[in-house]
């Protein structure tokens, strides 16, 4: 039996992860970060890596807030969330790993 546990984790990292979109929402939320700007913003694993987007006509907007402006303290919420999430994606993907091998049969 052939198992392709990287295709399957595949499946699962090429969309949007609602969990994760969930949770920066509620740090730019609590950074104070524009309402119009939070309701944009997505995640999802890639490549067992964590992306954040936000459509590009907010790019300077969204740069000013997470590094500030020579007016504006910076109000970082990508860099933070990053750092903080960064074991969710190993977590996520050996859970991921053991339903595979369970939904093959290798595991009883």
């Amino acid at each position: 039996m052939k198992l392709d546990i990287s295709t399957y984790a595949n499946k699962f990292t090429a969309a949007t992860d609602p969990e994760l979109t969930s949770l920066i929402k509620l740090d730019a939320k609590a950074a104070e970060w524009p309402i119009a700007i939070i309701k944009t913003l997505k995640v999802s694993i890639k490549d067992l890596k964590i992306v954040a987007y936000y459509p590009e006509k907010y790019a300077e907007e969204v740069e000013n807030l997470e590094y500030g402006t020579s007016n504006d303290s910076p109000r970082p919420v990508f860099r933070r969330f990053l750092v903080k999430n960064e074991a969710f994606v190993f977590n996520k993907l050996s859970s991921w790993s053991v339903e595979y091998l369970f939904e093959q049969g290798v595991l009883p």
